[in-house]
Parts: C-alpha cells; sequence; structure tokens
C-alpha cells in the first residue's frame, strides 16, 4: 500500500492520511471519500474548507471549488473512505482542529455543512 503523503490531525488526536493534488483535480466519479481544499502558506498548510462524498463531484462543484480558490486554495488532499457516517465524523474531528477552514477565512460554515 501506497503511504499517504500527510496526515491531518483532529480535534480527538486521530491522524488520517491523505494524498495531495493540485487543483484543478479529477478523479472517477464512483469514488466517495473525504477531501480538504488547501493552501501553503509560512511552511505549513492551512485548511481552507473540509468535506465529505463523491470526490469528484464534490471537489469540482462550482460554489465549493470558486470558494476555495478565491480563499487561496491551490491543491487538495483527498482520500477513499466507503461509509458516510465514518466520513461524516472524520470531517467534525478535522474540522474542530482547523477552525481556519470556518468562514470567513475558509468556506466550511459554522454549523458544518
Amino acid at each position: 500500500m501506497i503511504t499517504p503523503i500527510l496526515y491531518w490531525e483532529g480535534a480527538s488526536g486521530e491522524t488520517y492520511g491523505y494524498w495531495l493534488h493540485a487543483l484543478p483535480f479529477s478523479c472517477a466519479a464512483s469514488l466517495k471519500g473525504n477531501y480538504i481544499f488547501t493552501k501553503f502558506m509560512n511552511d505549513r498548510w492551512y485548511a481552507v474548507y473540509i468535506g465529505q462524498g463523491g470526490i469528484d463531484e464534490r471537489i469540482n462543484d462550482k460554489s465549493h471549488y470558486d470558494c476555495a480558490i478565491m480563499k487561496g486554495a491551490t491543491h487538495v488532499y483527498v482520500h477513499t473512505k466507503s461509509f458516510e457516517a465514518d466520513r461524516n465524523r472524520e470531517v467534525m474531528d478535522l474540522i474542530n482542529n482547523h477552525d481556519e477552514c470556518l468562514e470567513p477565512t475558509g468556506c466550511n460554515l459554522r454549523h458544518f455543512d
């Protein structure tokens, strides 16, 4: 198995391995998982938007993509995860540890869309 390029830590202390892709990015429409739009500043990656679902559909959704680009995103971290409940739990865990993804600096709404 290929080792993930970066592990993002959630508020729980659990880490999640992700692979990095430059934007724009497309993948097979059938892939479900988690993704993090990111920007690189001051020698580290910052989350701009954290989400889950059909990876290709959600990353290329006009509202998500445009907001992320407007807030400085240049890359997206992705990984596959089959079960929606697990994906949602991971999103919440990551958002709770990466509040830079919340409006106004990021694109996630405070009620976690």
